[in-house]
């Protein structure tokens, strides 16, 4: 600060920077330090004119340190410095606003509008809705008037929680209380409906803020548009977008993405693609995002050559892709069997890095169905084969791409649910006790099981079982100490769970040899394929058993991973379990297998028709399996089958064969 224009008090550092506050908070904080310099004490007015320029400029740490030296200095705080120290927080320091509004109770300093406004909006941000809700019933009990700050900061939160009954209940408390509206009220009400899937409640609220002579603006369109996009109302997004035209209100890159998301959902390749030219015709920044709901309008719409010139264009421009857009340009290959150029989009992706966003997905819960019929159809299969590997003295390698959880506990709320144990390994347990003829493999499998259940609850052979054992686990019990096994599971909670599993069994045969990887099977095997031969030596049993809760991406890498390991691994047996989920997709699946030339593949499905149930149906596909699995297997499946179908109504039937290239 210049000594001939201004003096050097403390009020005149005060007014400046409070008026610097509004725009530099570096300003404001190089005048705080000019203080210090000089001597010149700072109040308490100085202090929170300083936090306050730091809350504007988004600098809550320097915020937080202001305060440290306002303690320090015994600077007395008040209702405004705790206002802007609550203003400076993020989302991230939700934690802290309950902190500081702790700390003012404590001090007994009564929170005011500012107080609450700042706070619900730091809760809003950090999805902490309940918070917010308990904050503006506080301001009810102190006597504090809500305004529409405070209430759109209330919506915002409410939105951000997807409460949207609650959104519009507090829409009519401010009704209640003459409060007028503003565009901010009416965008966060549009986007509550959204996230709510109300569409019908959103586009009333966009015509009622018009009626109301609010001018909407892009945020406002861009949530309606966003909620027809979500029920499938892609005639009406088109209309809204349209309607932007006609008033003149500029379309941003989210108008384009949700407008082309409504038209793919709908069907509408045709004019998804028209508005990927208008979007670059208006000069409007596209995104991957954009991208991707273009390509999966082609795939819906089996326009396969679109779907990859875009993955072309997309790279042209300059916007890097992701897993969904290489996904669906891939099923769109698929769908019009254009397989290889398919492997040659997976192998471009796996080259080229590509982000994997599916690690944002909520992992697959397999306790739902553990213990299923199509569970022991797989794991007598793997029996079967694990039986087979051991019948020979020398050692093998056990690969098993998607572990899962290891063990799965029948009396947890999730396999309580659905109850599928029942129909499955309790009635093959009972039926194989009464049975007259069991075959070695589902033998030695219920053995296993008994024997481990033994282990983990002290349950007596007779009594039914509690736990069952997931293939690794499984496959643990079998392998010996020459042997090896190398699992992985992507999922970093699952995986958290597997090793823990494992951690409780303890094999009988002296296997120790374990390896459990938290990565991409499919990357990594693939890759390690491309480095050197070391892994891949000697025999080996690999187990592909993923989730297919996306079915055409796991399909996809199921069949890239087969080709890498047949050409890498000659030597080992591969076991890949699949879903029949219709007759076209079915057939579809294994004329691309017999495309792939992989060599003696034997297919092993079973079907389960019950006469309440629609038809449940799965596979084995066994390449290169080991000597006399099909004499082993010609015997076990009928035998399993017959077990597994007592009731009046139930049709268990497996089949086996050849599948000839």
């Amino acid at each position: 600060m210049s000594q001939q224009r201004l003096p050097r008090d403390v009020v005149a550092y005060n007014a400046t920077i409070s008026a610097c506050s509004k725009s530099s908070w570096l300003a404001a904080l190089g005048l705080f330090a000019e203080m210090r310099c000089f001597g010149i004490e700072a109040d308490t007015t100085t202090y929170n004119s300083t936090i306050s320029a730091c809350a504007r400029g988004q600098q809550w740490h320097i915020a937080m340190l202001v305060l440290e030296t306002m303690r320090s200095s015994s600077i007395r705080m008040d209702t405004i410095t705790y206002s802007s120290l609550i203003g400076a927080c993020t989302g991230q320091q939700w934690r802290c606003t309950v902190d500081l509004l702790t700390e003012m109770r404590r001090c007994r300093l009564v929170a005011n509008n500012v107080t609450y406004s700042a706070a619900i909006g730091v809760f809003g941000k950090a999805n902490q809705w309940e918070h917010a809700m308990r904050l503006f019933f506080d301001m009810g009990v102190a006597g504090v008037q809500a305004d529409r700050i405070t209430c759109n900061a209330l919506i915002t939160a409410c939105e951000k929680g997807k409460q949207w009954t609650l959104a519009l209940w507090l829409f009519e408390e401010m009704r209640r209380s003459k409060l007028v509206a503003d565009v901010i009220t009416y965008s966060s009400l549009i986007s509550a409906c959204e996230k709510g899937k109300h569409w019908t409640g959103a586009l009333h609220l966009l015509r009622e803020s018009q009626r109301s002579s609010i001018q909407a603006d892009t945020v406002t369109f861009n949530a309606s548009i966003s909620a027809c996009e979500k029920q499938k109302q892609w005639e009406t997004a088109l209309d809204l977008f349209e309607e932007m035209r006609v008033l003149g209100i500029a379309a941003d890159t989210v108008t384009y993405n949700a407008t082309i998301s409504a038209l793919e959902k709908g069907g509408q390749w045709e004019r998804a693609l028209q508005m990927l030219q208008l979007m670059e015709d208006a000069e409007v920044e596209r995104n991957c995002i954009t991208f991707s709901a273009a390509i999966s309008a082609c795939e819906k719409g089996k326009r396969w050559a679109s779907a990859v010139n875009l993955l072309c264009v997309m790279k042209e421009a300059g916007v890097q892709g992701n897993t969904i857009a290489y996904y669906a340009a891939m099923s769109a290959c698929e769908a019009c069997h254009q397989w290889d150029v398919a492997s040659v989009l997976l192998q471009e992706m796996l080259d080229g890095s590509v982000e994997d966003v599916t690690r944002v997905r909520v992992p697959y819960v397999h306790r739902y169905q553990a213990g299923s019929s199509l569970d022991c159809f797989k794991h007598v299969v793997l029996a079967t084969l694990l039986r087979q590997m051991t019948s020979d003295p020398a050692p093998f390698t056990y690969v098993d791409t998607h572990a899962g959880g290891g063990i799965y506990d029948f009396a947890s709320p999730e396999a309580l649910l659905l109850r599928r144990f029942e129909g499955g390994i309790l009635r093959l347990q009972a039926r194989a006790a009464e049975h007259s003829h069991v075959a070695g493999p589902i033998e030695e499998y219920l053995a296993t099981l008994r024997k481990c259940n033994e282990l983990l609850h002290g349950s007596d052979s007779d009594s039914d079982l509690r736990y069952y054992l997931g293939s690794p686990a499984l496959a643990q019990q079998w392998l010996r100490p020459q042997d090896k096994a190398v699992l992985f599971e992507k999922a970093a909670a699952v995986h958290a769970e597997l090793r823990h599993s494992l951690g409780l069994l303890d094999p009988q045969t002296g296997f120790t040899a374990l390896e459990v990887h938290n990565v991409d099977s499919y990357r990594w095997l693939t890759q390690k394929s491309a480095t050197g031969p070391a892994f891949f030596e000697g025999r080996g049993l690999v187990l592909i058993d993923p989730p297919y809760d996306s079915y055409d991406s796991y399909t996809a890498w199921n069949l890239f991973v087969l080709k890498h390991l047949r050409e890498r691994w000659p030597s080992s047996s591969i076991a890949l379990w699949y879903p029949c989920r219709d007759a076209r997709e079915h057939s579809s699946f294994l004329n691309r297998v017999r495309s792939l030339q992989l060599g003696d593949v034997l297919v092993a499905e079973m079907s389960v028709a019950a006469s309440s149930e629609a038809l449940e149906s799965s596979g084995m596909l066994l390449v290169n399996p080991p000597p006399d699995m099909e004499p082993q297997l010609a015997s076990v499946l009928p035998n399993l089958a017959g077990m597994l179908s007592p009731p009046p109504g139930t049709c268990v039937t497996t089949s086996l064969q050849w599948l000839s290239e």
